[in-house]
């Protein structure tokens, strides 16, 4: 590399300080050290660094253009250095994890801010999903993932970390309601508001057929849609509680009982986790 940070920082500190003299007291060393550095440093590079037949010492459009690749550099320089302590560490420079919209942001956040705390070096890259939590992990783009499927214990080891029930909803107000006999069948001739998968290739949840749908890819389209009598559907009980008080959604338990939802942390098997994602799996 053409310049090492010293030769950076005297650079700088001839432009801030506007003289050589000034340059060299802040730097405590001699006028004449310094002078005869930057000629040293021209002599190699070919070029002038400090402008000619000026009052004051400018650097030279050169010289501006030459320090801030230098301090790009010096930058990667730096994180190239940090890469190799985590590796050697055992410490993932960065960790890709995915989580359904099904688990509460909450409970995620807690978990990202101690892992910020105990490994402040290591990237976290987080994806929200829906239904492709187990595939996000089988094609490696996710490290460590929580899912509200379970469905290949063959390749994947699961954790379950998180239960919700998920009723079956409408708008309080919703035409449905005014029925005197109802029945699944008689609602399904209303749309039924369907969650799709994050994926183009991915499953839907909660899917009855030979009804109108309307398909959605997260919670709260889908209890926007809801609750403004567009249709009904499920949803889980921790995003709905304020319309349950409110009464603007009603329960169609008498149609279709509760459900309950299971999220379970998941991750690859015969993989070598390194203390990061370690760490993670360790917290529940």
């Amino acid at each position: 590399m053409v310049l090492d940070i010293e030769q950076i920082e005297m650079l700088k500190t001839v432009e801030e300080e506007g003289s050589i003299s000034a340059a060299a007291d802040s730097l405590f060393i001699a006028k004449s050290g310094l002078s005869r550095s930057i000629k040293i440093l021209e002599t190699k590079i070919g070029f002038d660094l400090i402008e000619k037949n000026t009052y004051k010492a400018q650097l030279t459009s050169k010289a501006k253009m030459l320090i801030e690749r230098a301090e790009e550099i010096c930058i990667l320089q730096d994180h190239l250095e940090d890469f190799i302590k985590l590796l050697g560490e055992n410490i993932e420079s960065h960790i890709k994890i995915s989580s359904s919209i099904m688990f509460p942001l909450n409970k995620l956040s807690s978990v990202i801010k101690e892992v910020n705390k105990v490994f402040p070096k290591t990237h976290i890259f987080l994806e929200r999903e829906v239904l492709s939590g187990e595939q996000l992990l089988l094609e490696n783009k996710s490290d460590i993932a929580f899912v509200e499927t379970k469905t290949n214990d063959k390749e994947l080891e699961y954790k379950r970390i998180f239960r919700t029930e998920m009723p079956l909803l409408i708008a309080s107000d919703h035409p449905f309601l005014n029925l005197k006999k109802k029945s699944l069948e008689k609602l399904k001739k209303y749309p039924q508001i369907v969650l799709r998968s994050s994926l183009a290739h991915g499953a839907t949840a909660g899917l009855y057929s030979k009804n109108s749908k309307w398909f959605v890819s997260d919670l709260q389209s889908k209890k926007e849609l809801i609750l403004n009598g567009m249709g009904w559907g499920r949803l889980p009980h921790f995003e709905i509680k304020k319309e349950l008080r409110s009464c603007k959604l009603y329960e169609l338990n008498e149609i279709e009982p509760t459900e309950k939802l299971l999220v379970y942390l998941a991750r690859r098997k015969n993989t070598a986790h390194a203390k990061v994602n370690q760490f993670i799996w360790d917290c529940y």
